[in-house]
């Protein structure tokens, strides 16, 4: 009998676990189809074009999406430590460098120094100062993660990001054969999954880290 209702319990809690998979998995889904189908109807149908024009609507969909995930991963991180402070840290200016790609700093209000800072020789320089310290880092202290890439490829929270990388690629491909349309929906669609990503690994950081194989003498 205690052997059944064990069985039964298990049972019920593996379909409670796939139902709270589906259910957000679906709901989102269903937001994106609605999000594209008023995008393409407002383009194809209705001729209003300027919805995809540069600091316009989608475009400053995908400045939103990118800052609400730069914001909460470096938040995050001052908490953190060690490996999952590096990835908060990592994926948080990844972001911030998204932002700042696609905010036209120089058409803002703003003084000279964040003109400098946000836009041409200065982000540049930035970014390269940052990336390098990061990567630096890194291969320091924690290149045992490189033994883990193929498990990662399993991890929800690589998959909605790779997802969302790949459709970054997809509006580049746009973006050199002219074809605006493409460009602009696929990179909506990409900030969007990768601001899913980083929402999803702040919130159920085990979806990542569980992910790596770390040695005993290393801490996540």
């Amino acid at each position: 009998m205690i052997s059944r209702n064990s069985e039964n319990m298990g049972v019920l809690a593996e379909r409670k676990l796939k139902t709270y998979h589906v259910l957000p998995t679906s709901i989102i889904a269903t937001a994106l189809f609605l999000l594209n189908g008023w995008v393409l109807y407002h383009v194809l149908k209705l001729g209003n074009v300027s919805i995809i024009d540069e600091n316009n609507l989608v475009e400053n969909l995908q400045v939103i999406c990118y800052s609400f995930s730069a914001v909460i991963l470096l938040i995050h991180a001052l908490k953190l430590s060690n490996l999952h402070r590096w990835l908060n840290l990592f994926f948080g200016v990844t972001c911030l460098s998204f932002v700042l790609r696609e905010l036209d700093v120089e058409e803002l209000d703003v003084p000279d120094l964040f003109i400098f800072i946000g836009s041409g020789k200065g982000r540049n320089i930035m970014f390269v100062l940052a990336f390098t310290a990061l990567f630096f880092v890194f291969l320091r202290n924690y290149r045992y993660v490189l033994a883990s890439l193929k498990k990662l490829t399993r991890s929800p929270v690589v998959q909605i990001c790779l997802l969302g990388c790949f459709l970054l690629m997809l509006g580049a491909v746009g973006d050199e054969n002219d074809m605006k349309l493409l460009e602009e929906v696929s990179e909506m669609n990409g900030a969007i999954l990768i601001a899913l990503s980083a929402f999803t690994f702040v919130a159920k950081p085990r979806l990542l880290m569980d992910y790596i194989n770390a040695p005993k003498s290393a801490k996540n």
